[in-house]
């Protein structure tokens, strides 16, 4: 989960602009939010009145007063935008329940069946549930990695076949395309996630790898996916490896970013994490040589 690293340093009282908690979605309600600690995601406002109405903020500042409205008192409490979970794995629907009771607004899964996918995405209509976006079946190999979860999986064997995958992701409804490269198990060879790749753009989809070696990040950089599930673990990048990554363009995990600025401006201290290093080149590409597992980094802000 996206604040899984965050749970053992801080928590933060989250109060969701009142949507859940005090039916601000009701047209004719206003409620004011009385010194309240209000963050948007880089910036803090220490003991902030918050003003809403019609289910938007119209006024932050200090000593609002509204004498219609339904008074909240903040102090204690911290308001913050509803966070994107991108990378999850869904597996019913009290659990997109429980990410918006936890502040996550948008959940993106990175692998379940088509049927599951299609069941969690009725909920989207509903107000009480977190955003479902999916890939649906990763495309992987036979005998690879996802084919162990106990149920029924497409899978590729060969550049042939990439394009009917794609074609059925496609008709399935999915969000974007996950293709897995996974040397621990049977795993797709260059030229078919190539083959993949190239799909998923001719039908308008990113396409997004799981991989867990530098070599195959590099290689299937290459390839022009649009970027990784997560991050490699096996060794660091040089400076050659980067700048190569670099002109890929790929999208750059930001989760330690997003957690570390999130930790220093909240608690006023330095990040306790030693095991998160960081590395930037002209601000395209980032690197995190120590951590064992990010997220899609183009959805890895706050919203």
């Amino acid at each position: 989960m996206i604040l899984r690293a965050l749970e053992y340093t801080f928590k933060i009282t989250v109060l969701l602009c009142c949507l859940l908690l005090y039916g601000c979605g009701n047209s004719n309600q206003h409620v004011l939010i009385k010194q309240v600690r209000l963050y948007d995601g880089s910036t803090i406002r220490e003991q902030v009145d918050v003003l809403i109405s019609d289910g938007v903020i119209i006024s932050i500042g200090e000593h609002i007063s509204d004498e219609a409205a339904t008074i909240v008192d903040g102090r204690g409490k911290t308001i913050v935008p509803l966070l994107v979970n991108a990378h999850a794995h869904v597996h019913e629907p009290l659990h997109l329940k429980e990410r918006l009771a936890q502040g996550i607004g948008t959940v993106l899964d990175l692998y379940t069946s088509s049927e599951k996918a299609k069941q969690l995405r009725t909920f989207n209509d509903s107000t009480h549930y977190a955003t479902y976006y999916t890939s649906g079946p990763g495309a992987t190999a036979p005998g690879g990695h996802g084919t162990q979860l106990g149920y029924a999986v497409p899978t590729v064997s060969h550049p042939g076949e990439a394009s009917l995958f794609i074609r059925n992701r496609v008709d399935d409804g999915v969000n974007y395309i996950k293709v897995i490269r996974e040397p621990l198990r049977s795993t797709l060879d260059f030229a078919t996630i190539g083959a993949l790749i190239e799909a998923a753009h001719q039908n308008g989809k990113l396409a997004l790898a799981h991989i867990s070696t530098l070599d195959d990040a590099l290689a299937v950089s290459e390839l022009k996916v649009d970027g990784f599930a997560h991050i490699w673990f096996d060794s660091a990048m040089d400076e050659e490896q980067l700048a190569r990554l670099a002109t890929q363009n790929l999208s750059s995990c930001q989760l330690c970013t997003s957690q570390r600025n999130s930790y220093n401006t909240l608690t006023k201290r330095s990040w306790p994490c030693n095991t998160c290093t960081l590395m930037r080149y002209r601000g395209k590409c980032i690197d995190y040589t120590k951590i064992k597992y990010s997220y899609w980094p183009e959805q890895m802000h706050l919203i």
